[in-house]
């Protein structure tokens, strides 16, 4: 069984979730601060079940394989480009899983690789608070959140999006 890094075991089997009820939602991050943060404002929406917090990000394909995760928040930071490699694993397996990842700042690079994972958002960690919620949210629905200087330059193609 999975532990989040409190400690406390995590047992809770999910179904796909296909509404705004009960979203599963995973953090991943090293920085207390930044998780921590995230997971009070969680806390506070009673729509969203907050399955753990992993440290590692080698820790998110374990505790995603041992629950259905709708939405896993996985700050970029936390180990650069072994994220993206553990996020496409993720989706292999877990394809229903929608990905946001955090960064402090936009890099085309960054970008191009979740666009390529078929991410459901980037935040910047500067904008969390007002951004956090309504990008769950649209993730769940279908849709995807950007920054607006991103959105600008997404060119959608037949093989995908990329930065334009």
């Amino acid at each position: 069984m999975y532990k989040c890094n409190s400690g406390t075991p995590m047992s809770r089997s999910r179904v796909e979730c296909d509404s705004e009820e009960d979203i599963g939602i995973l953090l991943v991050g090293h920085h207390a601060m930044l998780t921590d943060s995230i997971a009070a404002r969680l806390r506070s929406e009673a729509r969203f079940s907050l399955l753990g917090i992993v440290r590692a990000t080698t820790g998110a394909v374990e505790a995603v394989a041992a629950h259905r995760v709708d939405v896993l928040l996985m700050d970029i930071d936390t180990a650069e480009t072994a994220c993206f490699k553990i996020a496409t694993e993720i989706r292999t397996v877990q394809s229903h899983v929608r990905i946001i990842f955090i960064s402090a700042m936009i890099r085309d690079r960054y970008v191009e690789r979740a666009l390529q994972i078929g991410a459901r958002g980037f935040l910047l960690k500067d904008d969390l608070p007002q951004t956090i919620v309504p990008a769950i949210l649209e993730a769940i629905r279908g849709g995807a959140s950007f920054p607006e200087e991103v959105r600008s330059r997404i060119v959608v193609g037949p093989t995908g999006a990329s930065i334009g």
